[in-house]
């Protein structure tokens, strides 16, 4: 089990040179489970990787978080099962500071939604000058989360 603590941000695209970072395609899907509080994701990563995850409801930015690498087969199979999916280009930037950003640029109904995160030890971590510009922190917002977009485009 792990915690995890983040924060994230809507950001404004505009000016990122999108081209210069490196990247990986993402599917995400939801298997439903009858419970708001626990979500339980199957990842696919650029065709090539597969995770199943179930992560218990955040706040205050952190929640726990178990995840295990899957066969690519199985996830394909349990993608079939899900009742919402969500795919998105995920851009990896590092700033002034020793954090990593991952960018997540979303893809079909979503497209032009674009959303930050960075993972931290502590929800105090000073983010230093973030390296792209931000419209506003969303880190609670759960309207933002991956899996309320998932359910708003449907499967």
């Amino acid at each position: 089990m792990a915690i995890e603590i983040e924060r994230r941000f809507l950001v404004d695209s505009s000016t990122i040179p999108f081209s210069e970072y490196p990247h990986t395609r993402i599917i995400q899907g939801y298997l439903p489970n009858g419970n708001s509080k626990v979500v339980t994701r199957i990842r696919v990563v650029d065709n090539d990787e597969a995770q199943l995850c179930v992560k218990g409801e955040k706040v205050l930015g952190s929640g726990v978080e178990f995840e295990y690498p899957i066969p690519l087969e199985d996830a394909y199979g349990l993608l079939e099962l899900c009742e919402a999916t969500v795919m998105k280009d995920r851009y990896y930037i590092s700033g002034d500071s020793d954090l990593t950003w991952e960018v997540d640029v979303f893809l079909d109904s979503h497209e032009n939604l674009v959303i930050a995160e960075v993972e931290l030890e502590d929800i105090d971590v000073d983010l230093g000058k973030i390296p792209f510009p931000v419209i506003r922190e969303i880190t609670d917002q759960h309207e933002f989360s991956n899996f309320q977009l998932a359910h708003k485009t449907g499967a």
